[in-house]
C-alpha cells in the first residue's frame, strides 16, 4: 500500500553549504520528516569513468611475449596490483606494428586477452573502468642487459624467459633503428580494416569494462596524425567500420573537432541515420591540452585568416580556439571529453590555473592523464584556488574532472520528497545510473526501497548554468518494495531513515557524494527521517516522479512486440523479471515500471514489454532502447538492421525485428 501525505506545514532554513534540521509534520496521516544536515567535502571522490586515469599504459602485441620487457611490466601492474591510489579509470594503449602486413595471430589477440583478464578480475575487487587504444606504433627497442631473466604467471602457467628481454629505449641508443609511423603502418587501408574486425570482437568480449575505444587504429600513438591515413575518407572508412561492429554501449572518440565534424557530415550525405547514432557515441580526446592557444594543434591560431569555410567539405576544418570551446561544450553534453596535457615552457597564459579551469569546463573535461605532462601539474601546484578548502590548483582541476554530485537538502511538501543536489564537476555523467530511497526502520522491521525514474545523465547541463538538481518524488503514488525480496509492501507505523542510492548498473558500483556524511554502501546517504503513524491512511497507486526539467519530447510509439503481446498486463511492474507488459498506452522504463511520462518512454525503454517512443519504421539502428526494424528486416547482434547473412543469422535479435537465412 502507499500512504498519502496531505496538509504540510514546513519550515526550511538554508545555508550554503549545509541544511539545518527541519522538521515537517502531515496532519493528516500522522506523518513527519526530520531532514538531515548535509555538508559538502572538498576531498577526492572515486567514481566510475571519470578523474585521473592510470592503468598498464601500453602493450605491444606479439607472438613472443617471452622477450617482450613492455609486455611483462604492463601485464604484472595489472596483476600484482600493489598501487591502491591508481585505482579508477585506466587506460591500455594496444600497439599493433608486429602486424603491419598480415592479421594479427591468435597468439597476438591472445596476449591483450591476459592483460584485459587480469584488468577484468581488478574490477571484481575495487572501481575501475577502462579506455582502450588500438594503434601501429614507431616504438624503438634494445636488448636490456639487466634483465637476464623474467616471469609472469598466466592462467596458473609460468612464462618465463631466461635470455633477457627488449625494452623500449630513447632513438639515440645505436642499437635502436627509428622508423616512420607511416612506414611501420599497414600499406593498404584494406588490412587496418581488418585489424578493426579483429580488435572489435576482443572490445566486444570485454565490453564489461571497456569505457571507451579511442581513436582509428593509425597515426603516431593513435592520435590520428603523421599517417598516411590521416585524411577525410580514411578516417571515416575506419570510423564507419568501427561503429559498425563495436558494441553500441563503448564510446567512440577522435583527437580533434574538426574530425569529429568531418567523418560525421561526410556519412550524413550517405546515411543521416548512421550519423545521428554515431553524434551519440563519438566523443573527444585532446592530447594536447593547455600548451597554447591552439592546444597543440587541435584549433587554429588567431594570427591566421579562415577567410573562405566552403572551401572546406564538410566543414573539415579548424576553427579559433573559442568556437571550438563551444563546439565541444554542446557535444560534451552528451558525450565524454578527456586527454592529456602538454607541457609548454615559453607559455604562461595557457596552462595557467585560471585559464585551465575555465577551458576544462567549458569543454566539459572528464578525465586527464596524471603522468603527462607533470610540469604542468606542477605549475597548478604552484597555485591556490580562490576557494581555500580545495588544496592546490593541480587538486582543484582533479577534483572536478567529471561529475561530482552535492547533496544540498531534502524537505518534504504536500505528499513530495524534494531533494536537491548540485553537480558541481566539469561534465555530466554519459552511463546511465540507478537511483532509489530506501527507507530504514530505526527498530525492526523490512527495509523498504522505492525506484526514482530521473534521467541522471541531464543533472547539472542545464544552460543557464545553474546545476542544481531538484528531485520531486510523489510518495502518495510511488510503489514500495521490500529490499530483501523485492515483494511489494507498504510503509508501518514508525520511524524510518531515509535513503539516497545512486547505483552505476554497469560496474555495480555506488556512486559516492562529495558530501562528509556518511556513505552506507548498502543504503547510500542518509538524508532524513519519516515517522509514519497512520498508514491505514495510505492508498496503492503507480509510481510518479518529477523533476525540475520538463520533456519537450513529442512522437510516435512502437506497438509491443509479437513475443511479448501474450504477458499479462500490468499498470505497475513490466519486463522480464516480472514476466508482464504495460497496458495499452503506457511504457516500460528501463528499471521495469510503466509510465506515461519521457521519464518511461525515452533513455532505454523496453519497447519488447510497453510502448516506447520512436519512429515506426527504423531501417537502421535496433534494440534496446531503440525498437524494431520496419517489416521484412532482421536485427543484428549490434543492433543494425538489414537484410544480410550478418543480420539474420548468428545472434539475430528476434524480439526486435525477423531471423533467418538470406
Amino acid at each position: 500500500m502507499i500512504f498519502n501525505f496531505k496538509n504540510i506545514i514546513q519550515k526550511i532554513g538554508f545555508l550554503s553549504l549545509i541544511l539545518n534540521s527541519t522538521t515537517i509534520t502531515t496532519y493528516g496521516l500522522g506523518a513527519s520528516y526530520k531532514a538531515e544536515k548535509m555538508v559538502e567535502s572538498y576531498d577526492y571522490i572515486l567514481n566510475p569513468y571519470i578523474g585521473w586515469y592510470h592503468g598498464p599504459d601500453i602493450v605491444r602485441l606479439s607472438d613472443d611475449i617471452r622477450h617482450d620487457c613492455a609486455y611483462y611490466e604492463t601485464f604484472n601492474y595489472a596483476q600484482q596490483d600493489n598501487n591502491k591510489s591508481e585505482y579508477g579509470l585506466q587506460y591500455l594503449g594496444v600497439t599493433l606494428e608486429e602486424y603491419r602486413d598480415r592479421d594479427i595471430t591468435e597468439k597476438g589477440l591472445e596476449a591483450v586477452r591476459n592483460v584485459l583478464d587480469e584488468l577484468r578480475n581488478r574490477k571484481k575487487q575495487e572501481i575501475h573502468t577502462l579506455n582502450v587504444k588500438y594503434f601501429h606504433s614507431d616504438i624503438s627497442r634494445e636488448k636490456d642487459e639487466n634483465s637476464q631473466s623474467y616471469k609472469m604467471v598466466i592462467k596458473g602457467e609460468t612464462i618465463s624467459s631466461v635470455d633477457g628481454c627488449y625494452r623500449k629505449v630513447k632513438v639515440s641508443h645505436p642499437s635502436c633503428t627509428k622508423m616512420k609511423t607511416e612506414d611501420i603502418e599497414p600499406t593498404n587501408i584494406n588490412q587496418v580494416l581488418r585489424h578493426v574486425e579483429q580488435v572489435s570482437e576482443i572490445i566486444n568480449e570485454y565490453k564489461d569494462i571497456i569505457y571507451i575505444a579511442r581513436g582509428v587504429l593509425i597515426g603516431t600513438w593513435g592520435e590520428m596524425h603523421n599517417s598516411k591515413y590521416s585524411n577525410l575518407n580514411d578516417y571515416t572508412k575506419i570510423m564507419k567500420k568501427m561503429h559498425k561492429l563495436i558494441d553500441p554501449s563503448i564510446y567512440l572518440s577522435v583527437r580533434t573537432p574538426e574530425q569529429r565534424r568531418g567523418i560525421l557530415n561526410k556519412i550524413k550525405e550517405e546515411n543521416s541515420s548512421m550519423a545521428d547514432q554515431l553524434s551519440k557515441r563519438l566523443g573527444h580526446f585532446n592530447d594536447g591540452l593547455f600548451d597554447r592557444e591552439t592546444d597543440s594543434g587541435t584549433y587554429t591560431s588567431r594570427e591566421y585568416t579562415l577567410s573562405d569555410i566552403s572551401q572546406y567539405p564538410y566543414e573539415f576544418v579548424r576553427y579559433y580556439r573559442d568556437y571550438e570551446e563551444e563546439y565541444q561544450n554542446k557535444v560534451s553534453l552528451t558525450v565524454p571529453n578527456g586527454g592529456e596535457s602538454v607541457y609548454n615552457e615559453t607559455d604562461v597564459t595557457y596552462k595557467s590555473f585560471d585559464v585551465s579551469d575555465k577551458h576544462s569546463r567549458k569543454i566539459r573535461l572528464s578525465y586527464l592523464n596524471p603522468r603527462h605532462h607533470q610540469d604542468v601539474y606542477k605549475y597548478w601546484e604552484d597555485t591556490k584556488p580562490s576557494i581555500k578548502n580545495w588544496g592546490n590548483g593541480k587538486d582543484y582541476i582533479g577534483k572536478h574532472l567529471g561529475y561530482r554530485y552535492v547533496l544540498r537538502e531534502s524537505s518534504l511538501n504536500n505528499n513530495v520528497l524534494n531533494i536537491k543536489f548540485e553537480n558541481v564537476g566539469y561534465s555530466p555523467s554519459y552511463k546511465d545510473f540507478q537511483t532509489k530511497l530506501i527507507f530504514k526502520p530505526t527498530s525492526s522491521g523490512d527495509v523498504l526501497y522505492t525506484q526514482i525514474d530521473t534521467n541522471n545523465r541531464e543533472w547539472g547541463t542545464k544552460s543557464n548554468n545553474n546545476n542544481t538538481e531538484v528531485l520531486q518524488i510523489n510518495l502518495d503514488k510511488q510503489a514500495v518494495k521490500t529490499l530483501s525480496n523485492n515483494s511489494k509492501s507498504n510503509f508501518k507505523n514508525q520511524k524510518y531513515d531515509v535513503y539516497f542510492l545512486v547505483n552505476d548498473t554497469k560496474t555495480q558500483v555506488n556512486i559516492k557524494f562529495a558530501n562528509t556524511n556518511t556513505f552506507n554502501n548498502q543504503y547510500g546517504y542518509k538524508i532524513g527521517e519519516i515517522t509514519i503513524s497512520n498508514s491505514k491512511a495510505a492508498s496503492t497507486s503507480t509510481r510518479t516522479v518529477t523533476s525540475t526539467r520538463k520533456s519537450t519530447t513529442t512522437s510516435k510509439r512502437y506497438e509491443p512486440t509479437s513475443t511479448s503481446k501474450d504477458l499479462p498486463e500490468s499498470t505497475d511492474e513490466c519486463g522480464t523479471r516480472v514476466g508482464k507488459r504495460c497496458a495499452k498506452g503506457l511504457c516500460c522504463s528501463k528499471y521495469g515500471w510503466c509510465g506515461e511520462t519521457s521519464e518511461y518512454c525515452d533513455n532505454n525503454c523496453q519497447s519488447e514489454f510497453g510502448d516506447c517512443r520512436g519512429s515506426l519504421d527504423n531501417k537502421d539502428r535496433c534494440g534496446k532502447g531503440v525498437g524494431r526494424c520496419a517489416p521484412g528486416y532482421c536485427c543484428s547482434k549490434y543492433g543494425w538492421c538489414g537484410k544480410t547473412t550478418d543480420h539474420c543469422g548468428v545472434e539475430c535479435q528476434p524480439q526486435y525485428g525477423i531471423c533467418g537465412n538470406y
